[in-house]
């Protein structure tokens, strides 16, 4: 059984698992469900702002994809998915 539960696939993501990572992730830390959607609502849209050439959803479904590669070896997983998102 791995160290880390698997809650992101291994691959380049579509929109709606990388919305479900989020959804994942807020549930683990308690997080209301509503403010939970409202805010993965309120981060993709950034991310797909026009302004946005590099750190756009790619780029986060990259990140995500190296996060859970490494996963095993990260001291503090939620932390490091937050700091992606909010990156």
């Amino acid at each position: 059984m791995p160290l880390w539960p698997v809650i992101c696939k291994i691959y380049t993501m579509h929109i709606d698992e990388i919305r479900e990572c989020w959804l994942l992730l807020n549930n683990r830390q308690g997080s209301p469900a509503a403010i939970a959607q409202d805010t993965i609502d309120r981060i993709l849209a950034q991310y797909d702002a026009a302004s946005r050439y590099y750190h756009n959803t790619h780029h986060l479904s990259d990140l995500l994809y190296l996060q859970q590669q490494y996963a095993p070896l990260i001291v503090d997983n939620d932390s490091l998915l937050f700091a992606i998102y909010f990156s």
